[in-house]
């Protein structure tokens, strides 16, 4: 019988198999992916803020705004999700839906249209 690969324990059951239980197989891939998945979690987070910002000044009739009031509000502008070039060469920046066009330190709020 071969050792669990999480505990140590032997593991019962067929050859191939490698850990005791659920639980010690699930706990050894957490540990595994952790790095890869806390990185993509903090990754989302800073996107899912800078969607929720753009929101809310979009709810607030605010349509264009200075570069420098969004960093204010914590806006980073490393983190979008993609970006589309217009047919002026214009590059439009998304986070998910909601993105921006920079026009020098202005910057004019866009919804992408599904």
């Amino acid at each position: 019988m071969p050792d669990c690969m999480q505990c140590g324990e032997k593991v019962r059951g067929r050859a191939d198999k490698k850990f005791c239980g659920v639980y010690c197989r699930t706990s050894f891939h957490n540990q595994l992916n952790g790095d890869k998945n806390n990185y993509m979690r903090r990754v989302n987070r800073i996107l899912l803020k800078n969607r929720r910002i753009l929101s809310e000044l979009k709810l607030k009739g605010l349509f264009t705004v200075k570069r420098n009031y969004l960093m204010e509000l914590g806006f980073q502008f490393h983190y979008i999700t993609h970006f589309n070039k217009d047919k002026q060469g214009q590059i439009h920046k998304y986070c998910y839906d909601l993105g921006y066009l920079e026009k020098g330190q202005e910057l004019l709020i866009l919804t992408r249209k599904i």
